[in-house]
């Protein structure tokens, strides 16, 4: 088949949607880029075929984007957890920021049970371990696009 495609008839049978239902879909992916179709006429030549079929290139790049923006957003709360002194609850385990524990005389207001300071920060650890394998993630891919 042209592109790997497949007809809006076909995936609808496959899926056990009405045709419309499965159009209006593949219209919402094209508007954000992901398909593409392109149009042929019936053996009979009485009607156009739809056939859509994924565009991986634009689909890789969009991925990559959204790679680079929850990288972004990772690094910023790494910061924020860097910068900042953390208290739990060690009855409930609730996790209060120094300001916030601070409003509650750094008892826990649920349980009232004293808070004690986070010493070893494992949200630290996971958010460095997290932030390592996107960017190694991002490097290939950018090498390969």
């Amino acid at each position: 088949m042209k592109y790997d495609s497949v007809s809006e008839d076909q995936i609808a049978d496959d899926l056990g949607m009405k045709v419309n239902d499965v159009r209006k879909i593949l219209y919402k992916l094209e508007e954000y880029g992901l398909v593409k179709n392109y149009k042929e006429r019936s053996e009979d030549g009485m009607q156009m075929i739809y056939y859509w079929y994924i565009d991986r290139e634009m689909l890789n790049r969009r991925l990559l984007r959204l790679k680079q923006q929850v990288l972004e957003k990772l690094k910023a709360r790494l910061k924020k957890e860097e910068d900042e002194t953390y208290f739990y609850c060690p009855r409930d385990l609730l996790r209060f920021s120094y300001s916030e524990a601070m409003l509650h005389d750094f008892t826990c207001p649920r349980c009232g049970t004293p808070l004690e300071m986070e010493e070893d920060n494992i949200t630290k650890a996971i958010l460095k371990k997290l932030i390592k394998k996107l960017e190694e993630e991002i490097k290939h891919e950018e090498s390969v696009l």
